[in-house]
């Protein structure tokens, strides 16, 4: 999970208004994240929030996301899926593989 920021938000600026908020309740009546209040004011602790304190946030939201992607080949499925006889299921995927493609 990753903080990802709305491409369209501009960065706004929020007050704080009582002394026991905290950034996750912050983040929550903004829509944004801890993450990116963190970001946009940084150094910022919870015993740092006084009531009447500004603090900027943009639009945002935690959403799953991919960092990387696995080559997939004929020898890394019969590998991960066929332990008994690898060579011959790489054979068939082989076979496969381009005629899936298509």
């Amino acid at each position: 999970m990753d903080t990802v920021v709305d491409p369209n938000a501009k960065i706004e600026k929020v007050t704080v208004t009582a002394s026991n908020n905290n950034l996750w309740h912050i983040a929550r009546n903004t829509g944004t994240t801890v993450k990116n209040l963190q970001s946009l004011n940084p150094g910022i602790t919870p015993a740092q929030l006084k009531p009447g304190m500004e603090l900027k946030y943009q639009k945002a939201s935690e959403q799953r996301v991919i960092f990387g992607w696995k080559t997939i080949s004929a020898s890394t499925v019969a590998d991960l899926y066929n332990h008994a006889n690898i060579y011959d299921y790489t054979r068939k995927l082989n076979y496969v593989f381009p005629r899936v493609g298509r």
